[in-house]
């Protein structure tokens, strides 16, 4: 299960602070034997709240060396209705400590992903999260791949999609998540092809 790990955006492309939060949930159901699966623990491995970077917490980001580059970090400092301590978020400042900022005008895909198994036999895999974010529908966005292990995502460079489940380059959910100011829950199936392999899943901005 991959829950409640929260994700946040910054963004100051409008006068106001513009801010992406999510929790996830992934859950395994295999109903012959009536049972869920937790794959990613929201205070375990997999979640936010062990450690204090994305290595530690089992995750893995394509952050450039850069100083005042947009990038993805794993901090404090959540928007109002976060019930966890820590979580992910894009920001100019490279410490992560808040308030976050944002460069205009040096927009690049920035990811954080990691691997997963999914047991075999399994017949039911729902992604499921919360999120909130708001900014420019055309550059300020969330997407969320599944893709193989090998692939290794490069700052700067969106996804783009590639054969089938659940070898090729595959876009879950919305095309994109932008322009949500309240709360809001999305729960999807992930294609059962990916019962009994591992991919990585991989969350770009």
């Amino acid at each position: 299960m991959l829950k409640k790990l929260p994700l946040i955006f910054n963004n100051n492309l409008v006068p106001k602070k513009v801010k992406y939060l999510v929790y996830i949930i992934l859950l395994f159901f295999s109903f012959q034997i009536q049972s869920q699966t937790t794959i990613i623990s929201p205070t375990g491995d997999g979640g936010f709240e062990t450690g204090t970077t994305f290595a530690l917490n089992g995750w893995t980001t394509n952050n450039p060396a850069q100083t005042g580059r947009n990038q993805w970090v794993c901090n404090t400092g959540a928007t109002t209705g976060f019930s966890g301590a820590r979580s992910a978020y894009v920001t100019n400042n490279a410490t992560g400590i808040p308030p976050h900022a944002y460069s205009v005008g040096t927009t690049r895909a920035s990811h954080f992903y990691r691997n997963v198994t999914v047991p075999g036999g399994e017949t039911n895999i729902i992604l499921s999260f919360s999120w909130i974010g708001q900014g420019e529908s055309t550059f300020d966005r969330l997407r969320i791949w599944l893709v193989p292990t090998t692939y290794n995502p490069v700052y700067g460079t969106e996804i783009t999609t590639t054969g089938t489940a659940p070898t090729g380059r595959i876009q879950v959910g919305l095309a994109n998540y932008s322009l949500q100011g309240l709360w809001t829950n999305v729960s999807f199936n992930l294609p059962t092809s990916y019962a009994g392999t591992t991919f990585r899943l991989v969350f770009e901005w």
